[in-house]
């Protein structure tokens, strides 16, 4: 069934700052691409981070119906599952991250390092671009949350058990190249 609805969500220009400038492309996005140099921490960014996931959570909560099934897409939105379930939601939950999934050496250089991972596992199914971006997220959480890893390969820690695998997406070059 392809039965979709579009939201929208205002954000603030504090939000705007904070969250998408600030945490999210100073501190996730160099960090996931392995450039600490690039990385500006400034605790405002985390605090708008959160306030802008909890703030799409509230205005897609009532839209939900029970059979829902959410697809949470990229680092902007990392904790928007976490935020869903504080809410109540029960649905089937999904994300998946376009971007580097950073080994731990490098995600600890994030002062809320265990809090993002901890949201992830509020999802269901957690999908990564590549295996090594599945390989870092499974040695943060072996390594240095006490989570496991099952024989059929989902991951366990903070008292829940996702799915976690890596989903290789791109374009048909082929296809491109004669549209370009």
């Amino acid at each position: 069934q392809n039965d979709v609805t579009a939201a929208t969500v205002p954000m603030t220009e504090q939000d705007y700052e904070e969250c998408y400038l600030g945490f999210a492309n100073k501190v996730l996005w160099p960090v996931c691409h392995y450039r600490l140099d690039l990385v500006k921490f400034e605790p405002a960014y985390l605090e708008g981070y959160k306030r802008v996931n909890k703030g799409f959570a509230a205005a897609l909560a009532p839209l939900l119906r029970p059979d829902d099934l959410v697809w949470v897409h990229d680092y902007h939105l990392i904790s928007l599952g976490a935020e869903l379930r504080a809410l109540g939601a029960r649905h089937r939950l999904g994300f998946f991250l376009h971007i580097p999934f950073p080994p731990p050496e490098l995600l600890q250089a994030i002062p809320a390092h265990n809090w993002l991972v901890e949201t992830l596992f509020q999802f269901d199914v957690v999908g990564f671009q590549t295996t090594i971006d599945l390989g870092n997220f499974r040695r943060f959480v072996t390594e240095h949350v006490g989570g496991k890893v099952l024989d059929d390969g989902r991951i366990t820690a903070f008292g829940r058990t996702v799915v976690a695998r890596s989903f290789p997406i791109g374009i048909d070059v082929n296809d491109f190249a004669v549209a370009a």
